[in-house]
């Protein structure tokens, strides 16, 4: 009797599966966006003055970026374990509905930080990469991150038009 409804229920999914009827098809097929776009989004993070409180008090972030030459994406290590696993990481997935469309842009340019009360430059000009990243066919979301040393920044677009600044650690 198991296998009765086991067996229907294996060919339905199989049939209906969309990595059957073309899957994720062409990388390239159906993105609204491309780099032009992708660069004047960025842009708009150094046309920008940023306030941001850090530890109390108010700083003003300004950014110099551009297009960079190196496109490394890292993950953050989220346990103290994750320091002795392998320098190698894979994830196998099928081919499904669960495709994601992913575009990258390499950033790199420089943070100056300023105290807003005292006018104090506590960051001037320090090096910083990173990328943007905009997950989907369409630029509606994206997100920058951006490091340097102990300096961690994250700025999200949910419009694709304009960011906030959501993370900014030194």
């Amino acid at each position: 009797m198991r296998r009765l409804l086991i067996t229907p229920l294996f060919l339905f999914c199989l049939i209906i599966n969309p990595a059957f009827m073309g899957g994720c098809g062409e990388s390239d097929d159906g993105f609204t966006y491309g780099e032009s776009e992708l660069l004047s989004l960025a842009a708009t993070v150094s046309s920008t003055s940023w306030t941001h409180t850090y530890e109390g008090d108010d700083y003003l972030l300004k950014f110099e970026l551009s297009q960079g030459t190196e496109l490394e994406v890292t993950k953050a290590k989220t346990s103290p374990l994750m320091s002795a696993w392998a320098c190698t990481e894979r994830g196998f997935v099928r081919d499904a509905e669960a495709c994601i469309h992913m575009s990258r842009l390499a950033l790199e340019g420089t943070l100056t930080v300023t105290r807003v009360d005292t006018d104090e430059v506590v960051i001037e000009a320090a090096p910083v990469g990173g990328h943007m990243e905009v997950m989907g066919l369409h630029l509606s979301q994206a997100r920058v991150f951006l490091t340097h040393e102990a300096i961690d920044i994250v700025l999200t677009s949910d419009d694709g038009e304009r960011f906030e600044l959501t993370q900014a650690v030194w």
